[in-house]
Order: C-alpha cells, then structure tokens, then sequence
C-alpha cells in the first residue's frame, strides 16, 4: 500500500463497539470515545484528510452521530448509502468516494470491518485496505479475508491501532 493521504473510514464496527448499546435517538450505536479521540489525532496531525464511508438504512443520519461524538467538521466527505441510492460494494458507490474526495486511489486507504465491502472492493479500485475485526467478533467467512488477501490487508482490533500503521507508511 502507498502512502495514504486519505482515509476512508467505515462506520459501523469500526467507528463504534459492539459491546455499547444501540442508542434509540441516534438509531445506530454512537461513536466510541477512543475512535473519536484517534479520529481528532489523526486528523490533527495535518497530514490526513478523512471520509466516512457507510452502509446506511433509510432513516439513519450518521452526521447526527458524528456531531455528537464532537469530530463531525473533520470529514471532508461523508458518503451514506441510503443518501446515495447505491451502497457498498457497488462500483459506484466507490467511484462517487473517489470523485468526491478529489484523490488518486493509490492515496486513499479504506478502513472498515466488513472483508468485501471495505477491503476487497476497494482493492478492486486500488485503494489500500484495512480490516478492522475486534476482539467480539467471531472469525467465519463474513468476517475473514479471503486467503490470497490474509497476508497482504493488516487487521487491526480497534481504530486506534490505525495510528502507528499510517505514521510508518
């Protein structure tokens, strides 16, 4: 993987834990404080810019969530599915993240938790990729990189581990 300029950041298991409770308001788990905290020092070192890029039903509204976790004005662009009307991993889906965020895909590093929609897909469109499995996540085939992939994408259990990956690319 080159070195990356962008990241384009899931939103479900990666931005949030399984473990904290759905939030009714909301309508989606909120962010977890030290996803927002890496978010802030990610992006506070000047050399990333951030986007998320998510899988959403109608209804749910992740800038609501984003706003509440405080780190809303550090994306640059927020792609939501049921907004788009193409989701992940659609081609389009990917094209619009790419023209949006105005970047060569050699320079964009996807980060996520699903192993084709957040890896596979945007290797596809020579993006870098991240899986990010946590701890509470059972190992099966949806959760598993496909085995030509398993030495190639590093998994991290948690966002934070994103940080000394991106410092030493």
């Amino acid at each position: 993987m080159g070195k990356p300029l962008v990241l384009g950041l899931d939103y479900g298991s990666t931005l949030t834990s399984p473990a904290t409770p759905y939030d009714p308001v909301l309508r989606m788990r909120p962010i977890d404080p030290r996803a927002a905290e890496t978010l802030k020092y990610l992006h506070g070192t000047g050399r990333f810019r951030l986007g998320l890029v998510s899988n959403t039903r109608p209804g749910q509204d992740r800038l609501l969530a984003l706003e509440r976790a405080g780190v809303l004005d550090l994306f640059e662009v927020v792609l939501e599915s049921s907004k788009e009307g193409v989701a992940k991993p659609h081609p389009a889906f990917y094209r619009r993240f790419l023209d949006r965020v105005g970047a060569a895909p050699n320079d964009i590093w996807f980060v996520g938790d699903h192993p084709v929609n957040d890896v596979v897909a945007p290797l596809q469109h020579r993006m870098g990729a991240v899986l990010v499995r946590q701890p509470e996540q059972p190992v099966n085939r949806y959760t598993s990189l496909p085995p030509a992939l398993e030495n190639e994408v590093p998994i991290i259990s948690h966002i934070s581990e994103l940080i000394p990956l991106v410092l030493a690319a």
